[in-house]
């Protein structure tokens, strides 16, 4: 957890001042360290060691003589692990060092990594949220499953700090998280992994963009650290992205989230890439690429999902598990250049259009010819439509959300979800 009462924007996170130990020269050198989490130019955690004791070296491996005055120094190759004072070794990036050099700065060479793990059952995590977006997260927020409660809490300058993200983007400690077991519960690290894992899909899911767990302490039953991390998994400068959350209907999420964790918990390993590329589609200027990605995780809903028979193709079932949700097939009129462009190729919904435009990118003999970009990003758009309400769907939510489809800009333009009023478009098959 850090220690700063107020994170600054790309501003290092102070982790713990230690003692490590290394191997350099084939010598066990021992150096006090500082350890922070650096957040410029991209996160990642750095170890600074200093008052490294060196010994001047021959020259000449021939020669028992020192290095005569004026010589270039020697490099030698830095270290590759670091132990730290509680005896865990971790990896680090090695460079080149010289002989005279008393200080340097190492990375973890991953990101994050786990400097402590005594195997004890755990009670309470405490971690940092990078770059978590406003809104529906201005104030706690508390989340629940069958064993635990979330509590995700924005800084104390969280406003502040979010005007500085919009202003210069970037990288900031915006919220911090407890999770508390319920009495007489507990989990082991891979709960604890496994939870982290999700929360930050639930919140990416949530925010439209990518939400990162940082510098994560387990408390066992007596209070002692268990289990720590130091450092989270990739995040993208801050971004105000489209989502289908609106602060109007914070309260929801509770909900959403508990039938979230019971899915999750089910099909991790299909959820796991499910929002994993959704978000990235989401997060993309690539229209072509998130094209690709959101037929991708359409066809991997459609194992989830009612969607037809075995044996039928994909398209065929990403129609049916549509229609079965309630969800219309035809191109709305929002999407007028889409609309022209499948009125253009006979495509009769929105699936098949989707489809063939997908086609058109991987298979270089067929053909849809985009004479707008607008029809490119209309295609995006519908299709991470059609993914925010089957995802929404099997969250069992039922409830208003934001349509990135229309002209949604202030709180509270919001419509119901398509189930809440018995819809049941038709439609044909896509290809």
């Amino acid at each position: 957890m850090s220690t700063f009462s107020l994170p600054q924007l790309n501003q290092p996170i102070f982790l713990t001042e230690t003692q490590v130990q290394f191997h350099i020269d084939g010598n066990l050198t021992s150096a006090p360290a500082t350890i922070t989490q650096h957040l410029w130019p991209r996160p990642g955690v750095v170890i600074r060691v200093s008052e490294v004791a060196r010994n001047p070296q021959p020259i000449s491996e021939n020669s028992s003589d020192p290095a005569p005055k004026g010589a270039l120094p020697i490099l030698s190759e830095g270290p590759t692990k670091v132990q730290l004072d509680n005896g865990v070794w971790i990896a680090v990036v090695p460079n080149s060092w010289i002989p005279f050099q008393e200080e340097a700065e190492l990375r973890l060479q991953q990101n994050p990594s786990t400097v402590l793990e005594t195997g004890k059952p755990i009670t309470r995590l405490q971690f940092d949220l990078l770059n978590i977006t406003g809104d529906l997260f201005d104030r706690p927020l508390v989340l629940q499953t069958q064993s635990c409660i979330v509590q995700i809490s924005p800084v104390p300058n969280f406003i502040e700090l979010e005007n500085a993200l919009r202003k210069d983007s970037g990288y900031a400690v915006t919220h911090r998280g407890i999770v508390q077991c319920i009495e007489g519960e507990s989990f082991s690290m891979e709960d604890a992994r496994i939870l982290r894992w999700g929360l930050e899909h639930f919140l990416s899911f949530a925010c439209g963009t990518q939400c990162r767990a940082t510098n994560i302490v387990g408390f066992d039953a007596e209070g002692n650290e268990a289990w720590k991390q130091w450092g989270s998994y990739h995040v993208n400068l801050w971004s105000k992205r489209l989502s289908w959350s609106d602060l109007t209907i914070r309260g929801a999420l509770t909900g959403i989230f508990e039938r979230f964790w019971m899915e999750y918990r089910k099909s991790k390993e299909h959820l796991d890439r499910i929002l994993g590329w959704y978000v990235y589609s989401n997060e993309t200027s690539a229209a072509d690429l998130s094209i690709v990605l959101n037929q991708t995780v359409l066809e991997i809903l459609t194992s989830l999902m009612p969607s037809g028979e075995e044996g039928e193709s994909r398209g065929t079932r990403i129609v049916k598990m549509l229609r079965n949700q309630g969800i219309d097939l035809q191109i709305p009129d929002v999407c007028s250049k889409l609309k022209a462009l499948a009125a253009q190729h006979g495509f009769e919904h929105g699936p098949r259009t989707l489809a063939e435009i997908r086609n058109s990118m991987v298979h270089p003999n067929e053909s849809v010819e985009m004479d707008s970009i607008d029809a490119y990003y209309e295609a995006k758009q519908l299709g991470l439509w059609y993914i925010d309400l089957l995802l929404l769907r099997m969250f069992e939510y039922e409830g208003e959300y934001v349509s990135r489809l229309g002209d949604a800009g202030l709180p509270g333009d919001t419509e119901l979800v398509p189930w809440s009023n018995e819809v049941s478009p038709d439609g044909d098959d896509a290809r």
